[in-house]
């Protein structure tokens, strides 16, 4: 019930919420690393790689990801006036009304906005000392989805705090 009721305040906050609700999500797998070139490093699940993304990509990112985020939220709307629905008929008008707004805000968004918000995704997700972290581990070895530790020799998998954007292909 926290997350619904933190998105709930994020969301009545508008453009400002938006990009809050986006980077709160994306702050450990997507870094600006310079707002005046507009480029960033988002990690990939599946190669388990830091890869380089442009603004076009955030925005991509951030059109097709918004509607899951803020769903629990207007799951909850839904919910509510699912259960007043035979009882208080105005609680229940009043809690679809939010639903549809949440989904047809999510939609303005999607359509119009997100090229707009990117100045506020770029200062929630810039890290300037991104670039210094990134393939900086002198003692691992970034092999196919792994690490081995030139120390030890061991190996093990890699996670975004690995911090590697390329691996040999042994």
């Amino acid at each position: 019930m926290d997350k619904i009721n933190e998105l709930d305040k994020l969301y009545k906050l508008g453009d400002e919420g938006y990009i809050k609700i986006y980077c709160d999500n994306y702050k450990k797998t997507i870094k600006c690393i310079s707002k005046k070139d507009s480029m960033y490093h988002m990690y990939n699940e599946k190669s388990k790689l830091w890869e380089l993304k442009t603004d076009h990509d955030i925005v991509m990112h951030f059109i097709s990801n918004m509607k899951k985020i803020i769903k629990p939220l207007c799951d909850h709307y839904k919910n509510i006036a699912e259960k007043v629905k035979d009882t208080d008929k105005a609680e229940y008008e009043k809690n679809i009304e939010t639903y549809e707004t949440i989904l047809k805000t999510g939609e303005f968004y999607k359509v119009a906005k997100a090229k707009i918000l990117l100045l506020g995704i770029k200062s929630g997700l810039y890290d300037i000392n991104f670039q210094e972290k990134l393939n900086n581990n002198p003692y691992m070895l970034p092999v196919k989805n792994g690490l081995i530790n030139l120390k030890t020799g061991d190996y093990k998998e890699r996670t975004h705090e690995d911090m590697f954007s390329f691996e040999l292909d042994v």
